[in-house]
């Protein structure tokens, strides 16, 4: 089943994570989620990206 449609932009996944445009941009080009060009300007569809933050929350609290 495919995840909802709800495109975020950098701005908005920043907000959500609580970490910066920069870092945002950076998980990206890393591949940590996949990325759309809408209009030019990147976007990521939230379940993608709930999922990838869930995922790296899990890995950093691991000792």
């Amino acid at each position: 089943m495919t995840p909802p449609l709800r495109l975020l932009s950098y701005a908005e996944c920043a907000a959500l994570a609580g970490r910066s445009v920069k870092t945002i941009s950076r998980w990206a080009k890393r591949g940590l989620f996949p990325v759309t060009r809408m209009n030019g300007r990147p976007q990521v569809r939230e379940a993608y990206f709930r999922k990838a933050i869930e995922q790296r929350t899990t890995v950093e609290s691991e000792p």
